[in-house]
């Protein structure tokens, strides 16, 4: 069997042991796509070696599970009969999620099993029933946050295949896209929501719960925890990104003199460099420029826009260099928006030189590129993550 074919095979954990040095973070598809380029570049002895050793350890003879067993019972015989570990042996951790402010942990982070049940104190149960709209920023919910357990460090929400959960006897309703029944989610998963299933009427309810899932024969751990949390609205984060998250006007001018040096970058010309004033993701003017840190281009995109459609439509990637860009590695860049107040508001592009400074691009007949007279509405966003966004994720 050749390298690439064994490579579909893979774990998550087993693909990120392939990247020594390098960034280990993504989901199953986008790491083989990595991998089979680290493969194409570098084709080293090494590096095939590596892969075939993976491979060796992972045939290993598995218990087969009868595909007719319903997802109920299938489920039940993961939780019960095999080695699932815990959390804490595999060291995994949730990775924050930036629309939550995490108020209490009603289920600390545990092995996935089909039934969980929590209490709620008066503070909690009070905080739920008096909450105000989201609007407002105050609103209060528990949240289910499901993630694998076999690998070691910090992890995106992931569903099992077939995830069905029940609180109190009912059913939650489930927003599971996938492209055949039994596939697990390509992107990152949002936590689930189960405030409107639980009982608030008496202090001290217990709130049950019950989970069912199907792994069609691959069997993959699991771990879930149950959180009480406020939720953010893009405007606060981008408050925290102002506060926090700044890079300085020396420091953005100094990468633009490195580039300009170096002549490396492929974006870069004999005498400058350009850089667009409007946003790749609405197309209308740049108001907070950012980029991930990861990122080695200049080119920025609007932070509140990237936020909003990452709150409807969570991918965190970068939509200049299609690198994750998640929000914690967000970073105002300090020069652009220092030329965004000074720049005319008819200027679409610059071009930095060799110094440092910066000119405005002008079209063919001498005019500064205008740019559209257009407004990004909340309406234009939700229609701009349905149809205008390119799903990266998906092959």
């Amino acid at each position: 069997m050749d390298a690439m074919s064994m490579l579909k095979s893979f774990r998550v954990v087993d693909l990120r042991e392939l990247f020594i040095g390098k960034e280990k973070k993504g989901l199953k598809g986008d790491l083989i796509r990595r991998a089979i380029q680290l493969i194409q570049n570098e084709c080293s002895q090494e590096l095939l070696t590596k892969i075939n050793d993976i491979y060796n350890s992972r045939c290993q003879p598995q218990a087969v599970t009868n595909p007719r067993a319903s997802p109920q019972i299938l489920s039940m015989k993961i939780a019960d009969s095999t080695p699932s570990p815990s959390s804490q042996d595999s060291d995994v951790k949730l990775m924050s999620f930036p629309f939550h402010q995490t108020l209490d942990i009603l289920v600390d982070l545990t092995a996935l099993k089909p039934h969980f049940s929590f209490t709620l104190s008066e503070k909690q149960r009070k905080q739920l029933i008096t909450q105000t709209t989201r609007f407002s920023g105050d609103e209060v919910q528990v949240v289910i946050r499901i993630c694998y357990t076999e690998s070691v460090g910090v992890e995106d929400d992931q569903y099992p295949p077939e995830l069905f959960v029940f609180v109190n006897r009912q059913m939650l309703p489930l927003q599971i896209r996938v492209r055949k029944p039994g596939e697990e989610p390509r992107r990152p998963c949002p936590p689930i929501n189960i405030t409107s299933q639980l009982k608030l009427s008496q202090p001290g309810d217990i709130q049950s719960g019950f989970i069912t899932w199907r792994d069609r024969g691959k069997v993959k751990c699991y771990s879930f925890a149950v959180h009480l949390v406020r939720i953010l609205s893009a405007k606060e984060l981008l408050a925290q990104l102002r506060k926090s998250s700044v890079e300085s006007v020396e420091c953005c001018r100094a990468r633009v003199c490195e580039k300009l040096c170096t002549g490396q970058d492929s974006d870069v010309a004999t005498t400058g460099l350009r850089v667009s004033l409007l946003c790749p993701l609405g197309k209308t003017r740049l108001r907070v420029p950012c980029r991930g840190s990861g990122c080695a281009h200049l080119q920025c995109f609007d932070a509140l826009t990237y936020v909003e459609l990452n709150n409807m439509k969570p991918t965190w990637m970068c939509p200049v260099c299609d690198r994750p860009a998640p929000f914690t590695l967000l970073t105002i860049d300090g020069l652009l928006s220092s030329i965004l107040v000074t720049a005319e508001e008819s200027v679409v592009e610059i071009e930095f030189v060799a110094d440092g400074s910066w000119r405005s691009v002008k079209d063919q007949h001498g005019n500064a590129r205008r740019s559209p007279q257009t407004e990004l509405s909340v309406t234009s966003l939700h229609s701009l993550a349905a149809s205008e966004i390119i799903d990266l994720t998906l092959d």
